[in-house]
């Protein structure tokens, strides 16, 4: 439950205080589910806030517009808010305790992060942006789970 709470929060979601960065034992004291639920929740969170637009995350069109092609959901590079450092500690943290192989939500969610992370890159403007380096390891270790590391 520890693990939940903490994962849960997002750097600056209006808290008094700032959001706990992961610690090694909260993290390793984990359990699989748990560890798997928390990294589905950061990934699904990477995926909607870059690369899903608003109102796309909960799977039902309240409009019944099922005709909608890929590109049409991604956000707007005005739209999209800047890569947390704490997201990103969160889910290197949670990454590196999960068990291989991931069962099929995690997988999924997994793959919503990886094209959460592309868009976010794609996005960035200058070859110095602060959370390139995030952003490509995010993309790495998201890739690394379907074999894609060396691609």
């Amino acid at each position: 439950a520890a693990l939940a709470s903490a994962a849960a929060l997002e750097d600056g979601d209006g808290a008094d205080a700032p959001a706990p960065f992961p610690s090694l034992r909260l993290v390793a004291d984990a359990d699989e589910v748990s560890t798997a639920a928390a990294l589905r929740e950061h990934a699904r969170a990477i995926e909607e806030r870059f690369f899903l637009g608003p109102g796309d995350a909960g799977g039902d069109d309240a409009c019944g517009d099922e005709t909608r092609i890929p590109g049409e959901r991604q956000r707007s590079a005005k739209e999209k808010k800047a890569f947390s450092s704490f997201r990103s500690a969160w889910f290197f943290a949670l990454a590196s305790r999960a068990d291989a192989p991931l069962d099929a939500d995690t997988s999924a969610a997994m793959r919503g992060a990886a094209r959460g992370f592309a868009a976010a890159r794609a996005a960035t403007t200058s070859e110095h942006d602060p959370s390139l380096p995030d952003l490509q390891v995010g993309l790495a270790i998201a890739g690394g789970y379907f074999g894609q590391e060396g691609t």
